[in-house]
């Protein structure tokens, strides 16, 4: 990371980039990126944010670089769920994944919140992402078959921040 790394509030102009990025990724299939052009333009409203929903926008230079998006779990106490994350395939293995995570940790531990979880695919292409969170403190919790779609499971991983 030899350039100056920033991660801050995403605005309005990088929904469009941010999106882009992710399609590059070549991971997400075309509904989840219409959907996250959706949740995207949404979280600038005034609900998103009166929901503690955070959306933070990764900055490598002066280039968009990646993002998370993350809140608060509805009806529970202080678990937070992390839906989103992303970084230029371009830039994936250089540690910015793990800058975001820790990012995102950290956060979270500010709102009070005592457990992260996440959720991904089980397909072969998601391998990479499930050893991304192991290797970074998170518990594999199980899968539910035929999530997502015939041969697409869902796998829930789960890490408590009040003693990492």
């Amino acid at each position: 990371m030899s350039h100056s790394v920033e991660i801050r509030p995403m605005i309005a102009e990088d929904i469009s980039p941010l999106v882009e990025i992710a399609e590059a990724t070549g991971v997400f299939r075309p509904l989840e990126i219409e959907v996250l052009a959706e949740l995207l333009d949404d979280y600038l409203s005034a609900l998103a944010n009166e929901e503690q929903h955070q959306c933070q926008s990764l900055l490598v230079g002066e280039e968009l670089a990646g993002f998370v998006y993350y809140a608060p779990t509805p009806m529970t106490e202080a678990t937070w769920y992390l839906y989103w994350i992303v970084v230029d395939a371009t830039r994936q293995r250089h540690g910015f994944g793990k800058l975001l995570l820790g990012h995102v940790e950290e956060s979270i531990r500010q709102h009070g919140g005592k457990t992260l979880v996440i959720e991904t695919s089980m397909l072969p292409t998601y391998q990479a992402t499930r050893q991304f969170y192991l290797k970074n403190g998170y518990t594999f919790a199980g899968e539910i078959p035929n999530y997502y779609a015939d041969g697409d499971g869902m796998g829930i991983f789960y890490k408590s921040l009040e003693c990492s």
